[in-house]
């Protein structure tokens, strides 16, 4: 079996354009081109949030020469404090962006279905794109098959499995395993999971991220939805992805191969590390951005099976084996109910309740295009508001 990995060339700089700029990736992305101004250059910034001084500070230090925002109005503020800055604003403001020339690397870091169409049209325009959104190969996998080579994955697991199979490795490859933290609630019991508040599951043990993603590792939709991007990203089939819960967050993921020997790529759980590789490779450049990895800190390494509360899991190998469509109705819903369960309208458990009674009103599609993927994307999230707004309440506990 054939995994397709990529072949990008390596340039004394690279010139970067970063959607989701304000975002948790963002600016971690930030921060490594802080640490290796000499190789790494910010042409664009775009992000579709609407925080003028949080934009207006990254123009000040990074000085791109582009800036693609949604709201006129915040786009006006930058034309008059930046008057030689270029800014793109309106719904397609991203999308534009990604294809300014200038550019060679675009690092796509906006949460949600929202980075897809940014994302493919940058890869139509020739760029490499470093991959922190997930969703994007999620809902439209097949769409992003031929650009597999200019794709290289931040997602620290999929970071790990891309770097263990370097070279021709791929061609030994028995299985590979996805590491899970299992969040703050892999202790708790599942009978108490619906009295989980928005704080407690905000409360990731071992990861700083963004608050969709920390509530999607609190009930592993996370891992469902990386499940669903190893299946793109390496051509595997579902029997060949596994997920194990190692709550150190040490190991990233792990490689088998067909002679029984394993490679794990290791590291601490900083995000900046995937971000660095996926700038740099094919080259490792020399660390500037954290601690080694001191083996002797570490009492154990523990990976256990993933507990049966965790449905979400269940249901991404679920999706696998149906027409691709419904990946994009497991997201679309999933986004929705994360947003209503931080509004404090569901329970904790709500989540994947309202996901698989969205699932299970679907009318699939084989292979969907671009727009009929925006379609399915608009009835899932219609849907899941209207289950949404049938269990509604102010949540007590």
């Amino acid at each position: 079996m054939e995994v397709k990995l990529g072949k990008a060339i390596s340039k004394p700089a690279r010139k970067l354009i970063i959607l989701g700029s304000t975002g948790s990736i963002g600016r971690q992305t930030l921060d490594v081109v802080r640490q290796y101004s000499d190789r790494l250059e910010v042409v664009a910034i775009g992000a579709y949030g609407s925080d003028f001084n949080q934009i207006a500070s990254q123009v000040e230090e990074f000085k791109p020469r582009y800036v693609g925002v949604v709201r006129e109005d915040v786009a006006r503020q930058l034309k008059e404090t930046f008057p030689n800055l270029e800014v793109i604003h309106g719904r397609e403001a991203l999308t534009e962006l990604a294809t300014v020339d200038e550019a060679d690397t675009v690092v796509s870091a906006v949460v949600g279905f929202a980075a897809l169409e940014p994302t493919l049209t940058a890869l139509r325009s020739g760029k490499r794109v470093a991959l922190a959104n997930k969703e994007s190969m999620v809902v439209a996998g097949h769409l992003f098959q031929e650009y597999l080579p200019n794709i290289v994955p931040i997602d620290s697991e999929h970071s790990a499995i891309f770097q263990c199979l370097t070279g021709d490795s791929d061609r030994y490859l028995d299985k590979i395993v996805l590491t899970a933290s299992g969040g703050p609630f892999l202790a708790l019991p599942e009978e108490e999971l619906k009295y989980v508040k928005p704080e407690h599951a905000l409360r990731h043990p071992t990861w700083n991220m963004g608050a969709k993603i920390t509530i999607d590792s609190a009930t592993l939709m996370n891992k469902a939805l990386e499940i669903i991007e190893a299946k793109w990203l390496f051509s595997l089939p579902p029997y060949k992805i596994e997920v194990l819960i190692h709550p150190q967050s040490i190991v990233h993921s792990m490689v088998y191969f067909t002679d029984g020997s394993v490679l794990a790529q290791m590291g601490l759980p900083d995000m900046r590390l995937p971000i660095l590789y996926s700038l740099s490779y094919p080259q490792r450049w020399e660390k500037r951005v954290t601690d080694l990895l001191d083996l002797t800190s570490l009492v154990q390494l523990l990976f256990l099976k993933v507990p049966e509360k965790f449905r979400a899991i269940k249901i991404a190998y679920w999706v696998l084996n149906k027409e691709e469509s419904y990946a994009c109705v497991m997201n679309a819903a999933n986004e929705e109910a994360v947003h209503a369960f931080l509004r404090g309208e569901i329970r904790f458990t709500e989540i994947i309740e309202i996901v698989e009674s969205v699932l299970a009103l679907h009318k699939p599609r084989k292979e969907p295009s671009l727009e009929e993927l925006k379609e399915i994307d608009s009835w899932a999230r219609e849907t899941a508001r209207s289950f949404i707004g049938n269990v509604k309440r102010s949540v007590t506990f």
